[in-house]
């Protein structure tokens, strides 16, 4: 793929677009509106929560592709799902991934060469559809959440490449594999039908499926997997059936 056919995609390197300017009153407004997780947290945890935000606005630059326009809540939303996932860690920022492109549904990428409703590669952009988005927390229970999905394989990339999450990531992880390579957690969990198929495809794919149901449907795999909600628990230094 050359420099035109990225541009044209809207795969912009060094990144373009807008770093949101946001205030604690904005995004606590949006977050009590859209985001009802944030409603359960601690005064302390919500005000966590808040300066993960806007940190995370103040790093990315997020751009809408095919000409959608990236509206505050929207860009407030996106940040809010990495911030959930990444509450309990001492590292939270994606900074191999400074670039963020939302298009209105599925868009074809040029990196793959089909349609997708989202991706995370390796020029350090991460590509989500807002209809996908969006319907991933219309039902907070289905266990298909593009957001987390698209930033798990983000988590595990930069952590891969650089580091991620502090030393007990990286613990968790390691344990994690090994739970797979010797304990065969990964047939476990597909023997008692906890995760879609897809998850099944490699490891990265079992990640960030495995992560999609952990913070949708965690009393499912604490009741039938018990070891890898541990394990998962460890990794994102929260367990979402208590929250912060």
């Amino acid at each position: 793929m050359n420099k035109e056919e990225e541009e044209a995609a809207g795969f912009n390197y060094p990144p373009r677009g807008r770093r949101l300017r946001t205030y604690p009153e904005m995004a606590d407004r949006v977050l009590r509106a859209c985001f009802p997780y944030y409603s359960l947290l601690s005064a302390k945890y919500r005000k966590r929560f808040v300066e993960r935000v806007i940190a995370f606005l103040n790093f990315h630059y997020i751009d809408g592709g095919e000409g959608l326009v990236v509206t505050d809540e929207m860009a407030i939303r996106i940040a809010a799902a990495q911030v959930r996932m990444s509450l309990g860690l001492r590292s939270p920022l994606l900074t191999a991934f400074p670039q963020i492109i939302v298009y209105e549904a599925s868009y074809y990428s040029p990196f793959t060469k089909s349609y997708n409703k989202g991706e995370t590669n390796s020029r350090g952009i991460i590509v989500l559809s807002w209809k996908y988005f969006d319907e991933g927390f219309s039902d907070p229970s289905d266990g298909l959440n593009l957001a987390y999905h698209e930033f798990a394989h983000a988590i595990v990339a930069q952590y891969t490449r650089y580091s991620y999450g502090g030393w007990t990531f990286d613990s968790a992880f390691q344990e994690l594999s090994r739970a797979i390579a010797e304990d065969h957690i990964d047939r476990k969990a597909r023997e008692a039908g906890l995760f879609r198929e897809y998850a099944f495809t490699n490891k990265m794919e079992f990640f960030a499926v495995a992560t999609e149901e952990f913070f949708e449907n965690p009393e499912e795999i604490s009741k039938y997997c018990p070891a890898l909600f541990r394990i998962f628990c460890r990794l994102y230094r929260q367990d979402p059936l208590k929250p912060l």
